[in-house]
């Protein structure tokens, strides 16, 4: 039970970042956002939410970048025709120069592990046969249900 506090608080700091990442994800349905965060003199961090998917990368600083943030429809932000952007769920993933962009449920994905990974040396990985007949069978029909879904 050493550093409990410590693992608790880690939990809770990742289980918001998720929470974040939800809410974010259900806004970007309907609004496209973009933040611009100065880093060095010439540099600027810019994260980003479309459809589905989030973003973050390092861009050169411009005279003509004096915003902070950026709020457009999606369906006008569609329209206008952005280059990079598909609109698949499961597989929108790409690198940039200087960023990448990633999935909703991917971030989603690792803020739950980060969150769980300091309690992982406190369970006891005891199973008996019927639990691993048991498991292999419903991985067996998520496999199954996959492949009849294509």
């Amino acid at each position: 039970m050493k550093h409990r506090m410590l693992r608790i608080a880690w939990s809770v700091v990742w289980g918001l970042v998720a929470v974040l990442l939800i809410s974010w994800w259900v806004r970007s349905y309907w609004w496209v956002d973009q933040a611009f965060v100065p880093v060095t003199k010439s540099t600027i961090l810019v994260v980003s939410s479309i459809p589905n998917a989030f973003g973050f990368g390092f861009v050169e600083k411009s005279s003509a970048a004096t915003q902070t943030w950026i709020t457009n429809q999606t369906a006008e932000w569609i329209a206008i025709g952005e280059p990079h952007y598909r609109s698949d769920f499961l597989t929108y993933f790409q690198f940039y120069d200087a960023g990448v962009a990633m999935p909703y449920w991917l971030g989603l994905l690792l803020s739950a592990a980060f969150a769980a990974a300091p309690w992982i040396s406190m369970l006891k990985w005891r199973f008996r046969l019927r639990t691993l007949l048991i498991a292999t069978t419903l991985v067996a029909i998520g496999l199954g249900l996959i492949v009849w879904l294509r």
